[in-house]
Protein backbone atom coordinates (compact mmCIF):
# COMPACT_ATOMS: atom_id res chain seq x y z
CA UNK A 1 0.00 0.00 0.00
CA UNK A 2 1.40 3.44 -1.09
CA UNK A 3 2.60 4.90 2.25
CA UNK A 4 0.91 8.33 1.84
CA UNK A 5 -2.80 6.21 1.79
CA UNK A 6 -1.67 4.33 4.77
CA UNK A 7 -0.55 7.07 6.96
CA UNK A 8 -4.05 9.23 5.93
CA UNK A 9 -6.43 6.44 6.44
CA UNK A 10 -4.97 5.02 9.84
CA UNK A 11 -4.34 8.53 11.42
CA UNK A 12 -5.58 9.53 15.19
CA UNK A 13 -8.63 10.13 16.04
CA UNK A 14 -9.05 14.30 16.83
CA UNK A 15 -11.09 15.84 19.49
CA UNK A 16 -14.93 16.12 19.12
CA UNK A 17 -15.52 19.99 19.47
CA UNK A 18 -15.91 20.90 16.32
CA UNK A 19 -15.77 24.47 13.45
CA UNK A 20 -16.88 23.85 9.74
CA UNK A 21 -15.95 26.60 8.01
CA UNK A 22 -17.61 25.73 4.88
CA UNK A 23 -21.03 25.74 6.24
CA UNK A 24 -23.19 28.62 5.49
CA UNK A 25 -23.83 29.82 8.95
CA UNK A 26 -21.29 32.92 10.16
CA UNK A 27 -18.01 31.86 11.99
CA UNK A 28 -18.11 35.31 14.16
CA UNK A 29 -20.23 38.18 15.35
CA UNK A 30 -22.12 39.54 11.99
CA UNK A 31 -20.52 43.26 11.10
CA UNK A 32 -23.47 44.22 8.45
CA UNK A 33 -23.51 46.92 11.10
CA UNK A 34 -20.70 48.31 11.11
CA UNK A 35 -19.27 47.40 7.75
CA UNK A 36 -20.51 51.37 6.25
CA UNK A 37 -19.12 53.35 8.70
CA UNK A 38 -15.69 54.84 7.86
CA UNK A 39 -11.99 53.81 9.43
CA UNK A 40 -10.08 57.02 8.82
CA UNK A 41 -10.54 60.08 10.77
CA UNK A 42 -10.66 63.41 10.08
CA UNK A 43 -10.59 62.79 6.29
CA UNK A 44 -14.02 63.87 4.04
CA UNK A 45 -14.90 60.44 2.29
CA UNK A 46 -14.95 60.93 -1.65
CA UNK A 47 -14.53 58.33 -4.54
CA UNK A 48 -13.43 60.76 -6.99
CA UNK A 49 -9.74 59.40 -6.83
CA UNK A 50 -11.17 55.87 -6.65
CA UNK A 51 -12.44 55.96 -10.26
CA UNK A 52 -14.06 53.10 -11.23
CA UNK A 53 -14.27 51.21 -7.64
CA UNK A 54 -15.21 47.77 -7.59
CA UNK A 55 -15.23 44.66 -5.35
CA UNK A 56 -13.87 41.53 -7.71
CA UNK A 57 -14.29 38.18 -6.58
CA UNK A 58 -10.88 36.34 -6.46
CA UNK A 59 -10.50 32.24 -6.46
CA UNK A 60 -10.07 32.38 -2.95
CA UNK A 61 -13.62 32.62 -1.29
CA UNK A 62 -11.78 34.82 1.94
CA UNK A 63 -9.73 37.32 -0.44
CA UNK A 64 -12.29 39.82 -2.10
CA UNK A 65 -10.12 42.02 -4.45
CA UNK A 66 -10.75 45.64 -4.30
CA UNK A 67 -9.74 47.50 -7.95
CA UNK A 68 -9.84 51.13 -8.77
CA UNK A 69 -8.53 53.21 -11.56
CA UNK A 70 -6.51 56.06 -10.01
CA UNK A 71 -3.76 56.25 -7.59
CA UNK A 72 -1.77 53.93 -5.64
CA UNK A 73 -3.26 53.96 -2.11
CA UNK A 74 -3.89 51.92 1.09
CA UNK A 75 -6.45 49.78 1.84
CA UNK A 76 -7.23 50.28 5.70
CA UNK A 77 -9.87 47.44 7.46
CA UNK A 78 -11.22 45.56 10.15
CA UNK A 79 -9.92 42.15 9.82
CA UNK A 80 -11.05 38.72 11.37
CA UNK A 81 -9.85 39.31 14.96
CA UNK A 82 -10.97 42.54 14.98
CA UNK A 83 -7.97 44.39 14.37
CA UNK A 84 -7.11 47.60 11.80
CA UNK A 85 -4.70 46.54 8.72
CA UNK A 86 -2.96 47.89 6.05
CA UNK A 87 -3.05 46.37 2.74
CA UNK A 88 -0.59 48.66 0.14
CA UNK A 89 -2.18 48.73 -3.06
CA UNK A 90 -0.40 46.83 -6.52
CA UNK A 91 -0.37 48.34 -10.30
CA UNK A 92 -1.82 45.70 -12.06
CA UNK A 93 -1.59 47.95 -15.59
CA UNK A 94 -2.46 51.26 -16.97
CA UNK A 95 -3.96 52.79 -14.31
CA UNK A 96 -5.63 50.21 -12.59
CA UNK A 97 -4.70 49.25 -8.83
CA UNK A 98 -6.15 46.70 -6.61
CA UNK A 99 -5.63 45.56 -3.25
CA UNK A 100 -5.89 41.78 -1.66
CA UNK A 101 -7.29 42.11 2.01
CA UNK A 102 -5.35 39.61 3.94
CA UNK A 103 -6.96 37.89 7.76
CA UNK A 104 -10.98 37.81 6.77
CA UNK A 105 -12.33 34.88 7.41
CA UNK A 106 -15.19 33.09 5.50
CA UNK A 107 -18.95 34.09 4.75
CA UNK A 108 -18.67 37.67 6.58
CA UNK A 109 -19.08 41.53 5.84
CA UNK A 110 -15.89 43.59 6.52
CA UNK A 111 -15.78 47.89 6.79
CA UNK A 112 -13.02 48.76 4.44
CA UNK A 113 -11.28 52.19 2.78
CA UNK A 114 -9.12 53.31 0.62
CA UNK A 115 -6.98 55.75 1.62
CA UNK A 116 -4.00 58.11 -0.31
CA UNK A 117 -1.35 59.91 1.72
CA UNK A 118 1.53 62.83 0.54
CA UNK A 119 4.37 62.90 2.61
CA UNK A 120 2.29 60.68 5.03
CA UNK A 121 -0.76 62.73 5.06
CA UNK A 122 -4.26 61.60 4.35
CA UNK A 123 -5.23 63.75 1.24
CA UNK A 124 -8.28 61.20 0.24
CA UNK A 125 -10.18 58.77 1.20
CA UNK A 126 -13.24 56.45 -0.64
CA UNK A 127 -16.69 56.04 0.80
CA UNK A 128 -16.46 52.99 2.82
CA UNK A 129 -16.43 49.99 1.09
CA UNK A 130 -17.69 46.22 2.83
CA UNK A 131 -15.33 43.36 1.84
CA UNK A 132 -17.81 40.54 1.14
CA UNK A 133 -16.21 36.73 1.57
CA UNK A 134 -17.20 33.51 0.66
CA UNK A 135 -17.97 30.35 1.59
CA UNK A 136 -14.96 27.76 1.59
CA UNK A 137 -14.83 25.24 -0.78
CA UNK A 138 -17.39 22.59 0.07
CA UNK A 139 -15.49 19.87 0.43
CA UNK A 140 -13.12 21.75 3.07
CA UNK A 141 -12.95 18.95 6.01
CA UNK A 142 -14.50 20.37 9.61
CA UNK A 143 -11.55 21.46 11.90
CA UNK A 144 -11.31 21.24 15.68
CA UNK A 145 -9.80 24.30 17.25
CA UNK A 146 -8.52 24.84 21.17
CA UNK A 147 -6.94 28.32 22.03
CA UNK A 148 -5.56 28.65 25.40
CA UNK A 149 -3.95 31.66 25.53
CA UNK A 150 -2.91 34.44 23.63
CA UNK A 151 -0.44 33.77 20.63
CA UNK A 152 0.92 35.05 17.96
CA UNK A 153 -0.59 37.67 15.09
CA UNK A 154 0.47 36.28 11.95
CA UNK A 155 -0.45 33.50 9.83
CA UNK A 156 0.01 29.87 9.92
CA UNK A 157 0.47 29.11 6.39
CA UNK A 158 0.44 24.92 5.51
CA UNK A 159 -0.66 22.11 3.33
CA UNK A 160 -3.78 20.04 4.17
CA UNK A 161 -3.67 16.40 2.75
CA UNK A 162 -6.36 13.82 1.19
CA UNK A 163 -6.72 11.06 -0.82
CA UNK A 164 -8.17 13.28 -3.60
CA UNK A 165 -7.02 17.23 -3.14
CA UNK A 166 -4.76 18.94 -1.25
CA UNK A 167 -5.59 23.00 0.21
CA UNK A 168 -2.94 25.68 0.73
CA UNK A 169 -4.45 27.33 3.80
CA UNK A 170 -3.64 30.28 6.23
CA UNK A 171 -4.69 30.19 9.61
CA UNK A 172 -4.61 33.28 12.20
CA UNK A 173 -3.68 33.68 15.53
CA UNK A 174 -7.17 32.25 16.62
CA UNK A 175 -7.00 28.95 14.24
CA UNK A 176 -9.53 31.00 12.11
CA UNK A 177 -9.24 29.47 8.23
CA UNK A 178 -8.09 32.89 6.31
CA UNK A 179 -6.78 31.71 2.83
CA UNK A 180 -7.88 28.28 1.13
CA UNK A 181 -7.18 27.26 -2.12
CA UNK A 182 -8.15 23.83 -2.87
CA UNK A 183 -5.05 21.56 -5.41
CA UNK A 184 -6.36 18.74 -7.03
CA UNK A 185 -4.21 16.04 -6.68
CA UNK A 186 -5.19 14.51 -9.79
CA UNK A 187 -2.41 16.45 -12.43
CA UNK A 188 -1.64 16.54 -15.38
CA UNK A 189 -3.37 13.66 -17.55
CA UNK A 190 -4.53 12.12 -14.56
CA UNK A 191 -1.31 11.34 -12.66
CA UNK A 192 -1.24 11.56 -9.04
CA UNK A 193 0.73 14.54 -8.26
CA UNK A 194 -0.41 15.30 -3.87
CA UNK A 195 0.95 18.71 -3.12
CA UNK A 196 3.93 17.95 -0.01
CA UNK A 197 5.86 21.90 0.86
CA UNK A 198 4.74 24.59 1.23
CA UNK A 199 6.68 28.58 1.47
CA UNK A 200 6.11 32.24 2.03
CA UNK A 201 8.27 33.55 -1.04
CA UNK A 202 8.50 37.27 0.44
CA UNK A 203 9.95 38.75 -3.17
CA UNK A 204 7.57 37.03 -4.79
CA UNK A 205 4.57 38.23 -2.44
CA UNK A 206 3.26 34.58 -3.07
CA UNK A 207 2.46 30.82 -2.04
CA UNK A 208 5.30 28.41 -3.50
CA UNK A 209 4.39 25.42 -3.06
CA UNK A 210 6.06 21.86 -4.58
CA UNK A 211 4.60 18.14 -5.51
CA UNK A 212 5.67 15.60 -7.20
CA UNK A 213 4.39 12.33 -8.57
CA UNK A 214 3.32 9.23 -6.49
CA UNK A 215 5.36 6.35 -8.45
CA UNK A 216 8.88 5.50 -8.60
CA UNK A 217 10.94 7.03 -5.89
CA UNK A 218 13.84 8.53 -8.09
CA UNK A 219 11.77 8.76 -11.03
CA UNK A 220 9.36 10.69 -10.39
CA UNK A 221 8.36 14.32 -12.46
CA UNK A 222 7.63 17.12 -9.90
CA UNK A 223 7.14 20.76 -10.23
CA UNK A 224 7.67 24.55 -7.89
CA UNK A 225 4.54 26.12 -8.17
CA UNK A 226 3.80 29.64 -7.11
CA UNK A 227 0.40 31.27 -6.52
CA UNK A 228 -0.31 34.80 -5.65
CA UNK A 229 -3.10 35.80 -2.68
CA UNK A 230 -6.14 35.65 -5.68
CA UNK A 231 -4.89 32.28 -6.60
CA UNK A 232 -3.79 33.05 -9.82
CA UNK A 233 -1.04 30.56 -10.69
CA UNK A 234 2.41 33.29 -11.76
CA UNK A 235 4.64 30.71 -12.49
CA UNK A 236 5.72 26.62 -12.51
CA UNK A 237 9.54 24.93 -12.41
CA UNK A 238 9.50 20.96 -13.59
CA UNK A 239 12.40 19.56 -11.39
CA UNK A 240 12.90 15.48 -11.88
CA UNK A 241 13.74 14.14 -8.48
CA UNK A 242 11.94 16.08 -6.68
CA UNK A 243 11.56 15.69 -2.87
CA UNK A 244 10.29 17.34 0.22
CA UNK A 245 12.99 19.64 1.26
CA UNK A 246 12.72 23.09 -0.40
CA UNK A 247 13.63 26.37 0.79
CA UNK A 248 14.37 29.90 -0.85
CA UNK A 249 18.10 31.52 -1.29
CA UNK A 250 17.44 34.73 -3.21
CA UNK A 251 15.25 36.59 -5.36
CA UNK A 252 15.40 33.78 -8.09
CA UNK A 253 16.91 30.85 -6.50
CA UNK A 254 15.92 27.86 -4.22
CA UNK A 255 17.48 25.10 -2.54
CA UNK A 256 15.74 21.66 -2.82
CA UNK A 257 16.54 17.95 -2.32
CA UNK A 258 16.55 15.38 -4.77
CA UNK A 259 17.02 11.90 -5.21
CA UNK A 260 18.66 10.13 -8.29
CA UNK A 261 19.30 6.83 -9.67
CA UNK A 262 20.47 7.06 -13.00
CA UNK A 263 24.18 6.21 -13.73
CA UNK A 264 24.64 5.12 -10.30
CA UNK A 265 23.01 2.00 -9.58
CA UNK A 266 21.59 3.08 -6.64
CA UNK A 267 19.15 5.63 -5.29
CA UNK A 268 20.90 8.73 -3.99
CA UNK A 269 20.23 12.05 -2.10
CA UNK A 270 20.88 15.51 -4.09
CA UNK A 271 20.98 18.84 -3.23
CA UNK A 272 20.06 21.43 -6.00
CA UNK A 273 19.93 24.73 -6.88
CA UNK A 274 17.05 25.69 -9.13
CA UNK A 275 16.74 28.63 -11.12
CA UNK A 276 14.20 29.53 -14.02
CA UNK A 277 17.17 27.93 -15.95
CA UNK A 278 17.84 24.62 -14.76
CA UNK A 279 19.24 22.65 -12.12
CA UNK A 280 22.27 22.67 -10.93
CA UNK A 281 23.72 20.22 -8.08
CA UNK A 282 25.88 21.39 -5.08
CA UNK A 283 26.11 18.13 -3.20
CA UNK A 284 25.63 14.19 -3.51
CA UNK A 285 25.54 12.36 -0.69
CA UNK A 286 28.35 9.98 -1.79
CA UNK A 287 30.45 13.41 -1.40
CA UNK A 288 30.05 13.11 1.92
CA UNK A 289 29.17 9.40 2.69
CA UNK A 290 30.69 7.21 0.26
CA UNK A 291 29.78 3.46 1.14
CA UNK A 292 25.96 4.41 0.87
CA UNK A 293 24.90 0.81 1.10
CA UNK A 294 26.59 0.47 4.61
CA UNK A 295 24.07 3.05 5.56
CA UNK A 296 20.80 1.29 4.31
CA UNK A 297 21.21 -1.27 2.16
CA UNK A 298 17.45 -1.59 1.45
CA UNK A 299 17.43 2.04 -0.15
CA UNK A 300 20.91 2.79 -0.30
CA UNK A 301 20.20 6.77 0.39
CA UNK A 302 20.87 8.70 3.70
CA UNK A 303 17.43 10.12 3.89
CA UNK A 304 17.82 13.72 3.16
CA UNK A 305 14.35 15.52 4.63
CA UNK A 306 14.67 19.24 4.99
CA UNK A 307 15.95 22.69 4.06
CA UNK A 308 15.78 25.75 6.21
CA UNK A 309 17.83 28.95 4.86
CA UNK A 310 20.61 30.62 7.64
CA UNK A 311 21.99 33.15 4.41
CA UNK A 312 21.85 33.50 0.60
CA UNK A 313 24.40 31.22 0.94
CA UNK A 314 24.45 28.35 3.32
CA UNK A 315 21.14 26.08 4.28
CA UNK A 316 20.30 23.61 6.94
CA UNK A 317 20.14 20.26 6.13
CA UNK A 318 18.50 17.36 7.82
CA UNK A 319 19.90 13.79 7.18
CA UNK A 320 17.95 11.23 9.21
CA UNK A 321 19.74 7.80 7.83
CA UNK A 322 22.76 9.24 9.13
CA UNK A 323 21.38 10.66 12.06
CA UNK A 324 22.91 13.98 11.09
CA UNK A 325 22.33 17.72 10.42
CA UNK A 326 24.22 20.42 9.54
CA UNK A 327 25.21 23.84 7.85
CA UNK A 328 26.25 23.80 3.96
CA UNK A 329 27.38 26.10 1.43
CA UNK A 330 25.68 25.70 -1.92
CA UNK A 331 28.28 28.36 -3.29
CA UNK A 332 31.36 26.71 -2.13
CA UNK A 333 29.69 22.89 -2.16
CA UNK A 334 31.03 22.08 1.42
CA UNK A 335 29.54 21.58 4.90
CA UNK A 336 30.34 24.52 7.81
CA UNK A 337 29.69 22.35 10.01
CA UNK A 338 27.71 18.80 11.59
CA UNK A 339 25.89 17.46 14.54
CA UNK A 340 25.25 13.45 14.86
CA UNK A 341 23.50 11.73 16.92
CA UNK A 342 27.04 9.25 16.80
CA UNK A 343 29.57 9.54 18.94
CA UNK A 344 32.54 10.86 17.47
CA UNK A 345 31.29 12.18 13.93
CA UNK A 346 29.95 15.40 13.21
CA UNK A 347 32.16 19.09 13.92
CA UNK A 348 30.14 19.61 17.10
CA UNK A 349 30.04 16.70 20.19
CA UNK A 350 27.98 16.16 22.70
CA UNK A 351 27.72 13.99 25.93
CA UNK A 352 24.42 12.69 25.04
CA UNK A 353 22.63 12.47 21.26
CA UNK A 354 20.79 15.13 20.52
CA UNK A 355 20.43 13.53 17.14
CA UNK A 356 17.45 11.24 16.87
CA UNK A 357 16.62 10.48 13.30
CA UNK A 358 16.10 14.42 12.42
CA UNK A 359 13.19 15.46 10.41
CA UNK A 360 12.89 19.34 10.25
CA UNK A 361 14.91 21.48 12.11
CA UNK A 362 14.90 25.62 12.44
CA UNK A 363 16.88 28.15 14.31
CA UNK A 364 15.89 29.84 17.20
CA UNK A 365 17.34 32.27 19.52
CA UNK A 366 20.85 31.18 19.98
CA UNK A 367 20.94 27.31 18.79
CA UNK A 368 18.62 25.07 16.82
CA UNK A 369 14.70 23.09 17.33
CA UNK A 370 14.95 19.91 15.87
CA UNK A 371 12.01 17.92 15.25
CA UNK A 372 13.26 14.26 15.93
CA UNK A 373 11.28 11.59 14.98
CA UNK A 374 12.31 9.45 17.39
CA UNK A 375 14.33 8.85 20.61
CA UNK A 376 15.65 5.28 19.87
CA UNK A 377 17.43 3.26 16.73
CA UNK A 378 14.16 1.57 16.18
CA UNK A 379 11.89 4.15 15.26
CA UNK A 380 8.68 1.81 16.08
CA UNK A 381 9.98 1.97 19.76
CA UNK A 382 10.62 5.60 20.07
CA UNK A 383 9.12 9.01 20.80
CA UNK A 384 9.30 12.24 18.43
CA UNK A 385 9.59 15.25 20.00
CA UNK A 386 11.18 18.55 19.98
CA UNK A 387 15.57 19.52 21.10
CA UNK A 388 16.69 22.83 21.47
CA UNK A 389 20.04 22.43 21.02
CA UNK A 390 23.18 25.80 21.24
CA UNK A 391 26.44 25.58 20.43
CA UNK A 392 29.87 26.47 21.91
CA UNK A 393 31.92 27.13 19.19
CA UNK A 394 35.27 27.61 21.23
CA UNK A 395 35.00 24.25 23.12
CA UNK A 396 33.19 22.99 19.87
CA UNK A 397 30.15 21.31 21.84
CA UNK A 398 26.71 21.05 21.73
CA UNK A 399 23.52 20.32 24.28
CA UNK A 400 20.08 20.60 24.72
CA UNK A 401 18.72 22.72 27.23
CA UNK A 402 15.13 21.51 27.18
CA UNK A 403 13.16 18.89 25.32
CA UNK A 404 9.45 18.82 24.55
CA UNK A 405 7.92 15.41 24.11
CA UNK A 406 4.40 15.22 22.50
CA UNK A 407 1.70 13.13 24.34
CA UNK A 408 0.52 10.57 23.77
CA UNK A 409 4.25 9.14 22.82
CA UNK A 410 4.72 7.78 19.45
CA UNK A 411 7.48 8.06 17.15
CA UNK A 412 6.46 10.18 13.77
CA UNK A 413 5.93 8.46 10.86
CA UNK A 414 4.73 10.67 8.33
CA UNK A 415 5.51 14.12 7.70
CA UNK A 416 6.40 16.94 10.30
CA UNK A 417 7.50 20.57 11.36
CA UNK A 418 8.52 22.66 13.56
CA UNK A 419 8.51 26.48 12.55
CA UNK A 420 8.62 30.04 14.58
CA UNK A 421 6.39 32.54 14.73
CA UNK A 422 6.89 35.72 16.32
CA UNK A 423 7.21 34.65 19.98
CA UNK A 424 5.91 31.15 19.96
CA UNK A 425 6.90 27.39 18.54
CA UNK A 426 4.94 26.22 15.60
CA UNK A 427 4.79 22.11 15.96
CA UNK A 428 3.40 20.36 13.17
CA UNK A 429 2.57 16.78 14.35
CA UNK A 430 1.67 14.80 10.39
CA UNK A 431 0.24 11.62 11.58
CA UNK A 432 -2.30 13.21 14.10
CA UNK A 433 -3.06 15.87 11.69
CA UNK A 434 -2.55 18.85 14.25
CA UNK A 435 -0.78 21.59 14.76
CA UNK A 436 0.32 22.53 18.09
CA UNK A 437 1.39 26.40 19.11
CA UNK A 438 3.53 26.87 22.17
CA UNK A 439 4.52 29.69 24.22
CA UNK A 440 8.24 30.48 24.30
CA UNK A 441 8.42 32.05 27.94
CA UNK A 442 7.46 28.41 28.55
CA UNK A 443 7.31 25.86 26.05
CA UNK A 444 5.26 23.64 28.01
CA UNK A 445 2.73 25.96 27.69
CA UNK A 446 0.26 25.08 24.66
CA UNK A 447 -1.41 28.32 23.15
CA UNK A 448 -2.82 26.78 20.70
CA UNK A 449 -4.24 23.42 19.16
CA UNK A 450 -5.58 22.63 15.74
CA UNK A 451 -6.62 19.07 14.56
CA UNK A 452 -7.94 17.57 11.48
CA UNK A 453 -10.76 14.84 11.30
CA UNK A 454 -9.85 11.43 10.17
CA UNK A 455 -8.21 11.28 6.76
CA UNK A 456 -6.79 14.01 6.46
CA UNK A 457 -3.36 15.03 7.42
CA UNK A 458 -1.08 18.47 7.37
CA UNK A 459 2.33 18.35 6.00
CA UNK A 460 5.11 21.35 6.27
CA UNK A 461 4.47 24.43 7.03
CA UNK A 462 5.53 28.20 7.22
CA UNK A 463 4.81 31.78 9.38
CA UNK A 464 4.35 34.84 7.70
CA UNK A 465 4.05 37.88 10.02
CA UNK A 466 1.96 40.98 9.31
CA UNK A 467 5.10 42.77 8.95
CA UNK A 468 5.85 40.67 5.42
CA UNK A 469 2.54 40.80 4.04
CA UNK A 470 2.45 43.24 0.77
CA UNK A 471 5.68 44.75 2.03
CA UNK A 472 8.76 44.18 -0.10
CA UNK A 473 11.37 43.20 2.13
CA UNK A 474 14.51 41.23 1.49
CA UNK A 475 15.71 38.53 3.79
CA UNK A 476 18.61 39.93 4.37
Amino acid sequence: MNILIFIIACQFESPSVNRNPADDSPAQADTQDTAHLPIVEDCEPSNLEFTNLSLLETKVPTVPQVQWEGSAAELHYIDGRGIERIIISQDVGGETQRALPMGLRANQTYNAQLVRKEDGTVVACSEPIALKTNALPAAFPEIDVSVHAKGDDGLIITNILSLDSSFLVAFDGDGEVVWALEEPNQIPEGNHFPVKNILFDSYRQSILFSRWQNTDFCGRDGYLTWVDWAGNMQDRWPVAGLRVGMTQLDNDSLAVLRCDNTGSGFEEDILSVVTADGVEDVWRARDTFPDLTAINPDLSWVHTNYLHRLSQDVVLMSMEQVQTVGAFNVRTNQFVWRLSGKPDEGTYQSAEPLVDRPHSLTPFEDGLLIYNRSSHDNVADGCAHIRYVTFDEQEMTAESPWRLDFDPCSPLGFFGDVITGDSDIIVIWSDKGQINTYGTDDFRENHMQINLPLGYAFTFGDYLSWEDINAFSPLD
